[in-house]
C-alpha cells in the first residue's frame, strides 16, 4: 500500500511539473494594453539595408544596393531573395514572449552566452546596429530564449525563429544554377556524348532543328526549360581548383544550353558521385552539386510525328 501511494504520489509531482514546464512554455502574456512588445516595430522590414547572421558556425554579413541583396562576407555573391525577404520581415514584426528571468545569473543554460544565433541589422540611415539574440529551445521545443543586448532580461521567443534565422552563408545565397528569363526563351541545344538536339522556337510552338527537322512536344520543351531555369544548387564543391576531370568535366555527361535572342545560359554536368551531379554554369567559375533528377536520360522531349513520316529521336 505505502509503496502504491508512492508511487501515486511521483506521478502526480511529475504530472505537475510537466503542466508547470508547458504552462511556462506556451503562455505569453500580453502588456496592459494588450499588445506585445515589439522591439524593432520603427524599422520596417523594407528599409533595412545591413544584416549580419551568426548562425551554424558560420558569419555572414549582407548588403542592399538599390533593391537587391548581396553577400560581402565571408564571400562575395548574390544573396537569395527569398531568405532575406523573410528575415526582414520577421525582424520588423518580431515579438517579445513572455520573460523568463530579469537579471538571470548565468546566461549559459539559456544558450546565449555565447548566443546561439546572434542577428544584426540596420536600418535606412541608422547609424548604431539593432541586434537579437536567440539561444536554445525550451523543454518542450515550442519557443526558443531570446535576449535583447541592452537588457539583461531573458524571454520566450516563437520557435519559428528557428528556420528563418539559424542560415549558413550557403543557405543564404543565391543556388539558382542558372540565370536565364524562361519567358524569352527561344533555343534550346542539349548535348550528350555524340548526340546533340537542337530546337528553336517560333511564335507558340517548337521545332527540332537537328539532327532532324520535325516539330516538338511544346509542353514537354517548356517543361524541360522551367526545369533548368529553375534548378537549385545542392550544394558547393568542396575543391573549386581541382582539376576539370575531378568533377567530370573532361567529359560532360551532358551539357544544356537555353537561348535567349543573343545571349546564352549553359549547364555543363559531369560526373555523378554520391546520389549528386557536378555542374557548373558556363557564366561562372563556381562548381556545385545539382540533383540526379537534372541529369537528363533519353530527355522528355518526344516529338509528334514529322512530316513524311520520318522517324523522330528522343
Amino acid at each position: 500500500m505505502g509503496r502504491f501511494v508512492s508511487t501515486a504520489a511521483l506521478v502526480l509531482v511529475l504530472a505537475g511539473l510537466g503542466g508547470y514546464i508547458y504552462y511556462l512554455d506556451h503562455k505569453s502574456p500580453e502588456a496592459a494594453d494588450g499588445a506585445k512588445e515589439k522591439p524593432f516595430e520603427a524599422v520596417k522590414g523594407d528599409d533595412i539595408e545591413e544584416i549580419q547572421i551568426t548562425a551554424s558556425g558560420e558569419s555572414t554579413r549582407l548588403k542592399k544596393s538599390g533593391t537587391t541583396w548581396s553577400i560581402v562576407e565571408p564571400v562575395q555573391a548574390e544573396a537569395d531573395a527569398g531568405e532575406i525577404s523573410s528575415i526582414t520581415s520577421s525582424l520588423s514584426s518580431f515579438e517579445v514572449g513572455r520573460v523568463i528571468d530579469e537579471k538571470p545569473a548565468d546566461l549559459k543554460g539559456f544558450g546565449l552566452e555565447p548566443a546561439r544565433i546572434d542577428v544584426r541589422f540596420k536600418g535606412k540611415g541608422q547609424a548604431t546596429e539593432r541586434r537579437l539574440l536567440l539561444g536554445d529551445k525550451t523543454a518542450t521545443g515550442g519557443d526558443l530564449y531570446g535576449k535583447l543586448p541592452d537588457s539583461p532580461r531573458v524571454f520566450l521567443a516563437s520557435s519559428f525563429l528557428e528556420s528563418t534565422f539559424n542560415k549558413s552563408t550557403f543557405a543564404l545565397r543565391d543556388k539558382a544554377v542558372l540565370k536565364v528569363d524562361r519567358q524569352k526563351a527561344d533555343g534550346l541545344d542539349l548535348k550528350r556524348g555524340s548526340t546533340q538536339l537542337t530546337l528553336a522556337k517560333s511564335g507558340e510552338s517548337w521545332t527540332i532543328v537537328k539532327p532532324i527537322a520535325a516539330r516538338a512536344d511544346y509542353a514537354a520543351v517548356e517543361g524541360a526549360i522551367e526545369r533548368l531555369s529553375s534548378a537549385q544548387m545542392q550544394a558547393l564543391a568542396e575543391n573549386q581548383n581541382a582539376p576539370a576531370k575531378q568533377f567530370g568535366f573532361d567529359t560532360p555527361s551532358a551539357t544544356l544550353t537555353i537561348k535567349t535572342g543573343s545571349s546564352n545560359a549553359t549547364l555543363t554536368l559531369g560526373k555523378t558521385e554520391n546520389a549528386v551531379v557536378f555542374a557548373k554554369d558556363a557564366s561562372r567559375p563556381l562548381i556545385f552539386t545539382v540533383a540526379p533528377t537534372l541529369e537528363i536520360g533519353n530527355w522528355m522531349v518526344a516529338p509528334r510525328s514529322p512530316p513524311g513520316g520520318a522517324s523522330a529521336t528522343k
